[in-house]
């Protein structure tokens, strides 16, 4: 690793234990004059060249050091010497006008906090990996491979969900092109305003079934994977995908991760469901939730909600007129017995499972439904600290089988008998499987065996026969791509100009739990 020149002596730092809680970090990778930045979560990609700050922040008055480590790169010190920290401090290193270049190896990637305190010994680790997406980049090699010679043993062959993958590479692309105009005004940069706290407590979240786009909703960060949401948000969905607030927009680098999320329980008499996704990001705020008997009619009200899948994390103020007990409607397919908060708030329906405020940002309750008095109704806190106290209940939706015509397809590339295989160099191992699926002589899935070592490093698709690879797969585990789970790139252009989304496998089920902008 290569890193900016003011690093110029390696020391030992004290040894630590426990784990950190009055101290923490965030990456953050910048372009070379620092009005633009993106937040870096633990676990994602990052590319092997670029410019870095390291924001630090304290409870406790102490000292830190900065550690670095890589697969090339034994661990070390990037700091001349400890710095000392105050609490409540924030610390940028090298500074907020500067930062570091840096120039990495492929693979896996660890930095840490180290810190001393009067009560605290602790370290705060964040790891991410160095990658060259461009490598995956690459003519077609599908023309230079004859298959007449095929090998019949696919035994080793590992098979994937083609369809799968192929309604991800679809619903990302609407994802994307839906969320284009996120809010990129004073409010969001300046962080110090209300919208900006409710903001980071508020995810966006996309109900698909049968792989056709429903509708959206939004949805209250319990912690940095559970969610409380409206039950008629995800109602019916076979596929929830979710996107916290994050840095949202700066300049014109958009920082948008979208995660996979599963259902834990739900309760149709209160319109609330509890959903789950792997840790959403480092870079959320979680709200402080506040009973019932706190709240008065009259007090201001505030929410942040999505009114439209191009008008995301949009922002509403009104107030509360009053509090029903036990108030029962009909709505949707909801049939609502639940303690509710009559407001003003000028929301729509994309605010739905969203966060209602008061004045200091604490949640008083879930948007959830508008009747025709004009009001807007929330379900209150204490429902929700009540339905969560609940077991998880959710086994899925009661729902026809049926036996869709893209299972049936799958099964096609799920069948290992079904690829043609090749022995480049004659070593009685496959170098290459593939499926030509309408006999034009163009293999739309290819595994390949880039270092011809019996284990296959690549799965690529190209289901338009373009000659551009939309997905490929580095598989974890082979000989490559020695990392601990699967890794799917998404070319979203489909252009051959790189790679925009990589999705994480994170417990190797063959779903993808998290997709990051890269």
């Amino acid at each position: 690793m290569v890193i900016s020149a003011f690093r110029v002596a390696t020391l030992l730092f004290i040894t630590f234990s426990a784990y950190a809680s009055n101290i923490d970090f965030d990456l953050y990778l910048t372009n070379p004059d620092q009005s633009k930045s993106i937040h870096v979560s633990n676990n994602e990609i990052i590319p092997l060249e670029g410019n870095l700050q390291i924001k630090i922040y304290s409870k406790e008055d102490g000292l830190i050091n900065i550690f670095y480590e890589s697969q090339e790169t034994p661990r070390d010190s990037i700091l001349l010497n400890p710095i000392e920290i105050k609490a409540g401090q924030v610390i940028t290193i090298p500074s907020d006008e500067q930062s570091f270049f840096i120039d990495l190896s492929p693979g896996e990637v660890n930095f840490e906090l180290a810190f001393k305190g009067e009560n605290e010994s602790s370290i705060k680790k964040t790891t991410v990996t160095a990658f060259d997406t461009n490598t995956l980049v690459k003519s077609s090699i599908r023309e230079l491979i004859n298959f007449t010679s095929s090998t019949s043993n696919t035994a080793e062959l590992p098979v994937y969900e083609i369809d799968e993958m192929n309604t991800d590479y679809s619903a990302l692309i609407e994802i994307n092109n839906r969320v284009s105009n996120l809010v990129n005004n004073d409010l969001v940069l300046r962080g110090s305003s209300i919208f900006s706290k409710i903001a980071k407590g508020t995810v966006y979240i996309e109900n698909y079934q049968n792989d056709e786009w429903v509708g959206i909703g939004s949805g209250i960060l319990l912690n940095d994977y559970q969610i409380i949401t409206n039950l008629h948000v995800i109602k019916d969905a076979d596929t929830i995908y979710v996107a916290p607030y994050g840095e949202a927009k700066k300049g014109d680098v958009l920082d948008f991760s979208v995660h996979r999320a599963e259902i834990l329980k739900i309760a149709e008499d209160k319109d609330l469901a509890l959903i789950q996704t792997s840790k959403i990001s480092d870079d959320i705020n979680i709200l402080e939730f506040i009973s019932l008997n706190e709240l008065e009619v009259g007090m201001n009200t505030h929410a942040v909600g999505h009114p439209d899948p191009q008008e995301t994390w949009s922002y509403a103020k009104g107030y509360i007129s009053g509090i029903r007990k036990n108030y029962k409607t009909e709505y949707d397919f909801i049939s609502l017995k639940a303690d509710v908060i009559q407001n003003s708030t000028d929301i729509v329906p994309g605010f739905s499972g969203g966060p209602l405020t008061n004045d200091e940002g604490k949640i008083i309750g879930i948007n959830s439904f508008g009747i025709d008095d004009g009001f807007e109704y929330a379900v209150t806190t204490d429902e929700i600290l009540d339905f969560l106290k609940n077991p998880n209940n959710f086994d899925g939706w009661q729902v026809d089988d049926i036996s869709t015509e893209s299972k049936v397809i799958n099964e096609e590339f799920m069948n290992p008998n079904n690829y043609e295989c090749l022995d480049t160099n004659k070593d009685g191992k496959n170098d290459y499987c593939g499926i030509d699926k309408d006999q034009s002589n163009y293999y739309e899935v290819i595994y390949v065996d880039i270092d011809y070592d019996g284990t296959f490093d690549e799965l690529r698709l190209d289901m338009n026969e373009n000659e551009c690879d939309e997905i490929v797969v580095t598989i974890g585990g082979s000989s490559k791509y020695p990392d601990t789970y699967d890794k799917y790139y998404f070319d979203l252009e489909d252009d051959k100009s790189g790679y925009d989304k990589v999705g994480h496998d994170n417990n190797n089920d063959g779903i993808v739990d998290e997709y990051q902008t890269i």
